[in-house]
């Protein structure tokens, strides 16, 4: 299911190197590194500009992440 690999990345509060991830209806702080390896540095400028993304990734990136 398509909506599973869904997830939303936004700041941590007070941090330039913190990032939530929210997938599912839970909740996890990842660091910014982690997450730039593992969808790419391009994939983020939006965070930068807007605070958040959403991301539909491949199961195995997502469990990169938050595993």
């Amino acid at each position: 299911m398509q909506l599973e690999n869904t997830v939303r990345c936004s700041w941590v509060p007070g941090t330039l190197n913190r990032v939530r991830v929210l997938r599912q209806g839970r909740q996890f702080e990842v660091a910014l590194e982690l997450l730039e390896k593992v969808v790419g540095r391009t994939a983020t400028f939006d965070l930068y500009l807007k605070g958040f993304i959403n991301l539909t990734l491949e199961p195995e990136k997502v469990e990169r992440l938050v595993a």
